[in-house]
Parts: C-alpha cells; structure tokens; sequence
C-alpha cells in the first residue's frame, strides 16, 4: 500500500469517526413514565386504566373503562389533574413517590342494588387523590387512588371509590 492511499484511508476513517452518531431507535417502551400509559384498575370500579402524562410540566390525565361491582354495570370515568408531589424516597432514591389532585366526569349504568331496573345511568364528579410510584428509569407505575365525588343525574347523592393498579408507559412523542 502506497503512502497517499494509506493517508487517504486514515482520513476517511478519521472523518466518520468525526461524524455524529444517527439517534438510537426509539424504543416501544419509554424507559421514564410519560406518554400513553394502559394498564389495570383493580377496586371499585375494577378494569382497564389510560393515562396521559407529558414528558414535562406537572398536568396529566387517565381515566378508565370498567365494571362496578357496588352498581353492576359498566363504568366510566375521565380525569385531568395536577401532580402536587415528586419526591424521592430516601432509602431507594430511583423510585419516587408521586401525588396527584384530580377532578372529572363519571358514568356509571346498571341497576343499583334493589332498583331492578337496568336501565338507569348515574352522571357524576370525581374528585380523585392518587397516590404513584415510580422508578426514574423504568416505564411502570403502581398507583393507588381514592375518589371521593357525588352524583348530580338522577339523583345527588356522594360516593367514594377506592382502587390500585398499575401501568406501562409508550413513549411520548417529541
């Protein structure tokens, strides 16, 4: 190999070395919790739990499709609230302990207990104190909720729902 081809092979090699690299692929799950987050609800009402969060700013929303079991039939609820906590915990500084106020619409359908007439449909607010946990590098959240609200359609009358779950977090987009 002759000098200027050995010189021109080096500075090739030096000028992709300079270049930046692409981005990594995206991976499907977020490794922080933001963006769509699906998961479970298990309490009252039990069933399948959507969130929101952005990847900055303290506001988020989740809501729910379920079943209750206090009023058989289906029930739903949305909710936008502001996270008023982020600490992490002393002993495990990646998991953080996150609070959240919220407030929202609920819908329940079914019969109430002794009405016997399936076609009724509550209309309500929840107001809703939630409870997460959350680890800075991974895309999971356990939370824990109590929602005390009233329902205003058919009837005024305060209600309380209690429930865990969990969810995994898809990347927000950018």
């Amino acid at each position: 190999m002759t000098v200027p081809a050995l010189l021109a092979l080096l500075l090739a090699g030096w000028a992709h070395a300079a270049e930046p690299a692409a981005p990594p692929a995206r991976p499907w799950l977020s490794r922080d919790v933001a963006g769509l987050g699906v998961g479970v609800l298990l309490g009252e009402p039990a069933g399948l739990s959507l969130a929101w969060q952005p990847a900055e700013g303290r506001l988020r929303t989740s809501g729910a499709v379920a079943w209750s079991f206090g009023r058989p039939g289906p029930a739903l609820h949305a909710e936008a609230g502001l996270e008023v906590l982020d600490a992490p915990l002393r002993a495990l500084p990646d998991l953080h302990l996150r609070a959240t106020l919220a407030a929202g619409p609920c819908l329940r359908i079914g019969d109430p207990p002794g009405d016997g007439d399936p076609s009724d449909a509550d209309l309500g607010l929840r107001l809703p104190v939630a409870a997460r946990l959350t680890h800075a590098g991974a895309p999971l959240e356990l939370f824990a909720e109590i929602a005390p609200g009233v329902r205003v359609v058919p009837d005024t009358r305060l209600f309380v729902d209690v429930a865990i779950g969990a969810r995994v977090y898809a990347p927000a987009a950018r």
